[in-house]
């Protein structure tokens, strides 16, 4: 299975194509897997109004995952994918797209996670953004 970080790069690459998708589902199992706070949910549930998912939430969404640097954001964005059967042809083609070398020599040199949901060190999206929309990471 791909590291988080070259999957990051892949979604990355994917991201005009996912942008269009219903991820509510998608959110759900981000949240549970503490990959997401509360916060983050109630910020995508209110953006773009009322009027279901939008390509706005999605967009959000994946910029929330982006600038997290939580190190299984994105193995935990496939897997949920994974999980939903219409969304399955998204992780077809992230394993379609070639590796990106120097990110596997990349990820495999970084620093663990010590977020409060899994214990190692990582920079926080609230360290990294200024007056955006930022993925909180919560102590529980």
């Amino acid at each position: 299975m791909d590291t988080n970080e070259v999957l990051k790069d892949k979604f990355q690459k994917l991201h005009t194509q996912l942008i269009g998708q219903n991820l509510c589902r998608v959110v759900d199992r981000l949240f549970a897997a503490q990959i997401i706070s509360d916060e983050n949910v109630e910020d995508l549930n209110l953006c773009a109004g009322s009027a279901g998912w939008s390509s706005a939430k999605s967009r959000m969404l994946m910029t929330l995952l982006h600038r997290s640097g939580h190190p299984k954001a994105f193995t935990e964005l496939r897997d949920a994918l994974c999980a939903e059967a219409s969304l399955k042809w998204i992780v077809d083609r992230l394993d379609e797209l070639p590796v990106n070398d120097k990110l596997t020599h990349k990820a495999t040199d970084s620093a663990q996670c010590q977020c409060p949901n899994c214990g190692h060190p990582h920079l926080s999206a609230a360290a990294t953004m200024t007056g955006q929309s930022r993925l909180l990471i919560t102590w529980r």
